[in-house]
């Protein structure tokens, strides 16, 4: 348990699946968890909005890395009525041992 886990925020995450058939035919299939997490929604002011990574509005979100199997580049989280989609993953360490999880997260506009 890490930190994060302590004074983190619930978020639910969609994990999604695609598949195609032999007929090349896609689907999607999606199962949601609950973790805890702390999201901070990126200013104008921030290197990520400034070099055009992110968009202001985006958002960056911290993780326990034993949460990490649900972190995965275009899953989907949902936090205070707001959905981002991941763009982004990045376990960050010290002397071997994981400290975080760092995701990149795309606000997605409703549709």
């Amino acid at each position: 348990m890490t930190i994060i886990t302590s004074i983190g925020e619930s978020v639910t995450v969609t994990s999604v699946t695609r598949t195609i058939d032999a007929y090349g035919d896609e689907s999607e299939s999606t199962s949601t968890s609950s973790i805890n997490g702390v999201i901070e929604i990126l200013p104008a002011d921030e290197e990520l909005v400034k070099s055009g990574i992110l968009n202001i509005g985006d958002a960056i979100g911290y993780f326990d890395p034993d949460d990490a199997s649900v972190l995965k580049e275009g899953n989907r989280i949902s936090h205070n009525s707001i959905d981002y989609v991941i763009t982004a993953v990045d376990t960050h360490g010290f002397g071997g041992n994981s400290m975080h999880t760092e995701v990149q997260l795309r606000k997605v506009s409703p549709q």
